[in-house]
């Protein structure tokens, strides 16, 4: 017999396993609705490999960061949010403790083996085609 949730058609369950950080998980569960500025979003951490969990909710000034995509790099934790164009740093008691605002027209892309390094993407319009510059950010 197939149970199927009707009402959880329209979300999305992302996770990464921190491995900086003995037996961590980070569930983020938040619904595909990209129309909506406000986004509903779960983040569940797990510290001891599974058998419980808290719920976190990573802010900046008093005001709730969406994560788009976490990065575990090393014993640090990435955050990107492009609905608060803000990158931010986590480390293993889930304190934020680094934060970089963003303007738009750019991508970033973190390093995977170096928390320091980020890559960043710049569209530039040009007449014949679109270029993208690289710099990189220590």
């Amino acid at each position: 017999m197939k149970i199927v949730f009707e009402k959880l058609k329209s979300y999305e369950l992302n996770y990464v396993f921190w491995k900086g950080a003995p037996n961590m998980f980070v569930f983020d569960f938040k619904q595909k609705n990209k129309t909506s500025i406000e986004e509903r979003q779960v983040i569940g951490i797990s510290m001891d490999s599974g058998k419980s969990f808290l719920r976190w909710r990573p802010t900046y000034k008093n005001q709730p960061l969406y994560v788009d995509e976490f990065v575990p790099i090393k014993n640090i934790l990435f955050g990107i949010s492009a609905l608060n164009r803000t990158l931010f740093y986590v480390d293993r008691e889930l304190d934020i403790f680094s934060i970089i605002k963003y303007g738009r027209s750019c991508s970033w892309i973190p390093s995977r083996f170096d928390p320091s390094l980020l890559i960043k993407l710049v569209a530039k319009r040009s007449p014949v085609s679109k270029n993208y510059f690289f710099t990189q950010i220590k």
